[in-house]
C-alpha cells in the first residue's frame, strides 16, 4: 500500500507541475526529466505563456534527442508560437543544422510564415545578417548560412515574398 501511494504522489506531482516542467527539462536538456514528464501524461502540446511548446525550447537549444523524443510523442512539428514561429523557424535561425534537418524529414513546413510573413528561410538570413561585424563568428556564420539555406531550398523552402508571389 505505501508504496502505491508513494507511487500516486510522485505521479500527481509531476503532473501537476507538468506544463512549466516540461519546458523547463527541454530547455535545459533534461532528457531524463522530459521521459518522466511525458510517462505522467503531461500534454507534449502545452504551451507556454509565449505560446511555445517544448519542441521550441529544444530546437531553440539544439537538443536533438530531445527533439525525437518530443516529436515520437506527439509534438507538433508546425507548432505555431506567439508571433507565428515555428520550431523550424528557430532551428534554422541559430544555425541547429541536424535538428533542421530532422524537423523537415518529420514533415515540417519549410515555407511556414510567421506573423511578419518570414519565413525559416527568411529567419536565416536575419541571423546571418545579426552577425555580421562580430569577427570572430564571420565565417563560421557564413558556412552556416550557406548550408542551411541549401537544405532549406532542397525541401523547397522559399523567403516569405516568394511565397507571396506564388500566391498571387
Amino acid at each position: 500500500m505505501k508504496h502505491h501511494l508513494a507511487k500516486i504522489i510522485a505521479i500527481v506531482l509531476l503532473a501537476g507541475c507538468g506544463n512549466e516542467a516540461i519546458h523547463e527539462a527541454a530547455a535545459t536538456g533534461n532528457i531524463q526529466a522530459v521521459i518522466q514528464q511525458l510517462d505522467a501524461g503531461t500534454d507534449v502540446n502545452s504551451k507556454d505563456k509565449n505560446g511555445w511548446i517544448a519542441l521550441h525550447d529544444a530546437v531553440y537549444f539544439g537538443s536533438i534527442e530531445i527533439t525525437e523524443i518530443l516529436i515520437t510523442n506527439g509534438a507538433d512539428v508546425n507548432a505555431k508560437a506567439d508571433g507565428g514561429c515555428t520550431p523550424l523557424h528557430l532551428a534554422a535561425k541559430n544555425a541547429h543544422i541536424e535538428v533542421v534537418e530532422l524537423l523537415l524529414a518529420k514533415g515540417a513546413n519549410v515555407n511556414a510564415n510567421d506573423d511578419f510573413g518570414d519565413t525559416p528561410l527568411d529567419w536565416v538570413e536575419m541571423m546571418s545578417n545579426c552577425c555580421k561585424g562580430m569577427e570572430d563568428n564571420v565565417s563560421e556564420v557564413k558556412g552556416s548560412k550557406k548550408e542551411l539555406t541549401a537544405i532549406l531550398r532542397k525541401h523547397g523552402g522559399k523567403k516569405g515574398e516568394e511565397v507571396k508571389a506564388e500566391e498571387k
